[in-house]
């Protein structure tokens, strides 16, 4: 986060509800920051293999983490692994009003490729309007961050949160306004 604050780029942190419960000071600070924080369920189960009243739980746990910890609730949820089918995109935009996000471009950085292929592989995939999947638990992710940062921004793109995207109705959000499914 700390590279974010100072090539000033915005970013939206999808938590999950039990690391939201073991840090609440570093979600504060992303918030402090200017970042947003969406909802990635408690703890990452496969939304399509469980039961209505436990994704209800998974979602509504996290929410309460996130508003304990920031005052704010979050607007957007992002499915662990993109799994989903439109009855429980449904759910989630129907109970909670949460516009299910996924991505554009996934950096790949649970394989742990090097820095440079990192950024060779964005400068090919990333093009305007793009949701990037990244994962800052990785240290190759972190590592390669600022000159990501500074390559995207050498190329005229502008680092905003998912909702700022929202707002001009990006075509990888499930929005009650348009909704598009994997």
């Amino acid at each position: 986060r700390a590279r974010l604050k100072e090539k000033k780029a915005k970013a939206t942190f999808y938590v999950m509800g039990v690391k939201v419960g073991l840090h609440p000071d570093i979600v504060q600070r992303a918030v402090l920051e200017g970042h947003e924080i969406g909802n990635h369920v408690y703890d990452h189960p496969v939304l399509t293999k469980i039961k209505p009243k436990e994704l209800e739980h998974q979602i509504q746990a996290t929410t309460e983490a996130i508003k304990s910890a920031t005052g704010i609730a979050p607007k957007t949820l992002r499915p662990p692994y993109g799994n989903t089918n439109r009855k429980v995109n449904d759910m989630i935009s129907n109970k909670f009003n949460y516009d299910v996000i996924f991505w554009s471009f996934d950096i790949i950085d649970w394989k742990f490729p090097k820095k440079s292929e990192i950024l060779s592989r964005s400068k090919k995939h990333i093009d305007n309007g793009a949701i990037v999947l990244a994962h800052d638990v990785h240290t190759n992710t972190i590592d390669s961050m600022s000159a990501l940062i500074d390559q995207l921004h050498n190329d005229n793109f502008k680092l905003i949160t998912v909702s700022e995207l929202i707002e001009k109705m990006h075509p990888y959000a499930i929005s009650k306004r348009k909704r598009k499914y994997k």
